[in-house]
Formats: C-alpha cells, sequence, structure tokens
C-alpha cells in the first residue's frame, strides 16, 4: 500500500500544476502491515497521524480468497471481528492503537486470511477560491488468524513449459498448499530443472524474492487450494521438459 500514498501524493501534485486548489495531505503512518493472531486472542495495529490537522479513520473487515489463477477476491467480514475502535479520530503528531479480536463461526482448524482495510475519511474543506480535490489515504493490513501447530505444505503437482500472454517463454508450475497455514509464495524455495529431450539438465532457474513477487502478482496461497503461476525462462531453445519441487520458506 506504500505505493498508493505515493500516487496520492502525485496526484495532488498534478492538480496542483493544473492550477487546483488541494488540502495538503500526507499519509498516515501503519504498523504493522501483517498480523497474525490466534482464536481467542487479540492483536494490535498501530496509526500515527503525521499531519497538522485531526485525522478520521474507519476500519473494516473483508475475507479473502484467491483463485487458482490468482484472482484475489473480497468478501465483507466485519462480524467475523471485534474491532476497538471501529473509528477513531487521532489529534495531529498523536498515535493510538486499534485492537482486533477474531469472533468467527467457522472452525478454526487452519488458517484463514483476512484484511482490515483503514481508510481515511475526508473531513469537510472550508471554502476557498476554485476547484478543490481531496486526496484520501487508506492501508490494507493482511491479517491471518493462525491456530498454533498450523503448517504450510507446498507441493509441485505438475510442471510445463508454455508461452505466456506476451509469447515469452516460460514454466508454468500448478502448486498446491496442503498443509494447515498459509504461504506467501514469494518466500518458497523453488528448486527447478530444465531438461532437453534426452533427459538431460541444461539449465537450473534462481530467482530473487522481488522477481518472483513481480512474476506472481497475488502471492498468498491458502491451506487446501492450488495456484497455477508462471515463471520466467531464460533463453534455452533446447529446453523440453521442467522438473522440481517447491518448498514453503523455512521447510
Amino acid at each position: 500500500m506504500k505505493n498508493l500514498g505515493h500516487f496520492c501524493v502525485a496526484l495532488a501534485a498534478l492538480f496542483a500544476f493544473m492550477g487546483f486548489a488541494f488540502a495538503p495531505a500526507h499519509a498516515f503512518s501503519v504498523q504493522p502491515l501483517l498480523v497474525e493472531l490466534e482464536p481467542g486472542r487479540s492483536a494490535s495495529i498501530r496509526i500515527e497521524n503525521t499531519r497538522a490537522e485531526p485525522l478520521t479513520i474507519e476500519v473494516t473487515i473483508s475475507r479473502r480468497s484467491v483463485s487458482e489463477d490468482g484472482t484475489q477476491t473480497r468478501i465483507p467480514a466485519d462480524d467475523d471481528f471485534v474491532v476497538l475502535p471501529p473509528q477513531l479520530v487521532i489529534p495531529p503528531g498523536r498515535v493510538q492503537v486499534v485492537r482486533l479480536q477474531w469472533v468467527g463461526e467457522q472452525a478454526a482448524d487452519q488458517s484463514l486470511s483476512y484484511y482490515a482495510n483503514l481508510r481515511e475519511i475526508p473531513i469537510a474543506l472550508a471554502p476557498i477560491e476554485g476547484a478543490q480535490v481531496q486526496v484520501a489515504f487508506a492501508f490494507d493490513i493482511a491479517v491471518q488468524v493462525v491456530p498454533r501447530a498450523t503448517r504450510p505444505n507446498l507441493n509441485l503437482v505438475s510442471a510445463e513449459l508454455a508461452r505466456n500472454a506476451a509469447g515469452a517463454p516460460v514454466m508454468r508450475l500448478t502448486i498446491e498448499n496442503s498443509g494447515t497455514r498459509y504461504a506467501y509464495l514469494q518466500h518458497a524455495s523453488y528448486d527447478l530443472e530444465v531438461l532437453n529431450s534426452a533427459g538431460a539438465v541444461i539449465t537450473r532457474p534462481s530467482f530473487a524474492q522481488d522477481q518472483l513477487t513481480e512474476a506472481l502478482g497475488v502471492t498468498l496461497l491458502e491451506p487446501g487450494k492450488r495456484r497455477i503461476v508462471e515463471l520466467p525462462l531464460a533463453d534455452a531453445p533446447a529446453a523440453a521438459s521442467v522438473r522440481g519441487r517447491v518448498r514453503a520458506g523455512g521447510s
């Protein structure tokens, strides 16, 4: 969500350049951006108002679901959490804490993925000459409800050589999380071998974490689900097949 803040500041600068008046705005600070909590326990989110005027924040919850092709959907899930307070006004330069506790009815035998969306509610602007543009900010906090003794278990179900929508060569992998805890695929270990038609290894591709993040898009893999992902393959004209394994980070 850091990029969202940069976009909003850039948008405000653009309107100023075009001759519009706008209310000064700077992104508020939020820590942490990933929250893990056990069922029955609470977690805290720290919000700092770095502005010279009061900041009004509203907190809403949505359940995350990621399909096999990486499409992410959100389902409103405010009833799954107690949020205290759900709306708050933070004085200039001050810090306030929001507490979350999961109270969902679903049996918590595996991790559940949510977003806590912290959205600024714009204040009314005093009348000024010219058009007015008000920039509001929002942060998505990844919230994982994680029962004890859960762990991810990643399996490489299938692997093939293919071409992506742009015609570039890729390794198309189907990865399954047969465990009970979520995994982020950019943190996984990819042990892959590209073979020629005789079955000899011609290359062992490796990827930095930022390369994986860019290639994979949404990287969350929930327990009991599969993802089909495409990883870039450097020029290997003799490539005929790919094999290997994928392991969860730390396993």
